[in-house]
């Protein structure tokens, strides 16, 4: 049995329809609330159980080799966006900190 995922819906899967008008004007804002309740060492953690729970499945999306290695390379991007993404958060709030003194 086949089944349907992200890739078949790709023009509609690739707008930002998540984000409110207001967090597409400003997409950092979006950094600053994630990370205001989520430490980055939480949000590693959750990455890793993630990764190790679908790497260890045998669900069709994870059988084959070659889905598993372009797991463990989203995986790597994944934590890479949300360490820039932590960054980028800890500086707005520092300049917004700065405004205000």
């Amino acid at each position: 049995m086949s089944q349907v995922t992200y890739l078949d819906f790709q023009p509609i899967m690739d707008d930002p329809f998540p984000l409110s008008d207001r967090e597409l004007d400003d997409p950092q804002r979006v950094f600053l609330n994630f990370f205001a309740g989520n430490a980055l060492a939480e949000t590693r953690c959750h990455l890793a159980i993630l990764l190790e729970v679908c790497a260890t499945t045998n669900n069709e999306p994870f059988e084959s080799a070659e889905m598993r290695r372009k797991l463990f390379l989203l995986h790597h991007g994944l934590e890479r966006i949300v360490t820039a993404a932590f960054l980028l958060a800890k500086r707005v709030a520092a300049e917004e900190l700065d405004q205000y003194e």
